[in-house]
């Protein structure tokens, strides 16, 4: 599935050039379909699965005394049956805890902010826009030269997470770029010796 459309990544790297016609910032635009595959989780529910089964044969058949082969060759069908079942794409993101997901995607946020070099001495002011759509995670962070109040990046971010909520990603992507630019423009304008792009103009994709 694609989830961003050319259009979408062309009218982004025109405003993200906009932009920063206009700001003493560079503005990185990240975007993740998801921040991690997961791939423990899936297994870990099937074990747990696994182990269950005891209780629940228990429960379900009181008087059932499986033999120790039968009972052993349960545990291992439902393993891997679970397993396999819970790493389908439309299941594995749905068994992640909520948290976990959180916390993941906000570590590939910080990531590709120290990996692009946002936060070392010699950076210009920059600002990190990172969404991971699985996850429904969008974040803006900044590195210390850039002055701005966490509110108004916060009310960007809950802007966007409606929008994918609603089903509008591409439209919502190009609406919080550009809303992120007017900030730029206002709270950080262009002074005369800027003109250094450091960063790419365009959505970057993982």
């Amino acid at each position: 599935m694609k989830y961003i459309s050319e259009k979408t990544f062309k009218m982004i790297a025109e405003k993200i050039e906009s932009a920063e016609s206009e700001s003493s910032c560079e503005l990185l635009a990240v975007f993740a379909k998801r921040s991690d595959d997961y791939s423990y989780i899936p297994i870990l529910w099937a074990a747990i699965a696994a182990l269950l089964l005891p209780a629940a044969l228990y429960v379900l058949f009181p008087l059932s005394q499986p033999d120790i082969a039968s009972f052993s060759f349960l545990q291992l069908l439902v393993f891997v049956l679970s397993a396999m079942i819970l790493r389908l794409e439309r299941f594995r993101t749905m068994v992640v805890p909520k948290r976990v997901k959180i916390k993941r995607a906000a570590q590939t946020a910080q990531m590709q902010f120290a990996v692009h070099g946002l936060n070392g001495a010699d950076a210009p002011p920059a600002i990190l826009f990172f969404v991971s759509f699985d996850e429904r995670y969008v974040q803006i962070i900044t590195n210390a030269k850039v002055q701005i109040k966490d509110n108004i990046w916060q009310e960007i971010i809950d802007k966007m997470l409606k929008r994918i909520k609603a089903g509008s990603l591409d439209s919502g992507m190009i609406e919080a770029v550009g809303e992120i630019s007017e900030v730029m423009a206002q709270k950080c304008p262009a002074e005369p010796e800027d003109g250094f792009n450091r960063f790419p103009n365009r959505l970057i994709v993982l």
